[in-house]
């Protein structure tokens, strides 16, 4: 369990007379772990599906793409695709495209 889950549960049960703060504690313990199996369980499935991973990769792309370009305007950098497609075109590379 996390730290955030502890200070809530903990926030959440300190009015509580002490019998029903331990089990307060046991059971939102209890809960965050479960929650926290459910939804990792879940994520796997849903990352299964091709699709998912496909568009995530290509989110993931334009971030880094973004970020590169971004990275230092004061400097002149080129553009990623420009530079991809210079090194794909390079003499070596021509006579196998």
């Amino acid at each position: 369990m996390s730290g955030d889950n502890a200070v809530v549960i903990a926030l959440a049960c300190r009015s509580l007379p002490l019998r029903q703060r331990r089990l307060s504690i046991w059971l939102g313990a209890a809960a965050a772990i479960a929650l926290r199996v459910v939804f990792t369980l879940s994520v796997a499935q849903i990352l299964a599906l091709r699709f998912v991973k496909i568009i995530s990769g290509a989110i993931l792309l334009v971030i880094a793409i973004r970020l590169v370009e971004e990275e230092d305007s004061a400097k002149e950098v080129e553009p990623l695709w420009r530079l991809a497609n210079q090194r794909l075109m390079t003499p070596a590379n021509r006579r196998f495209i």
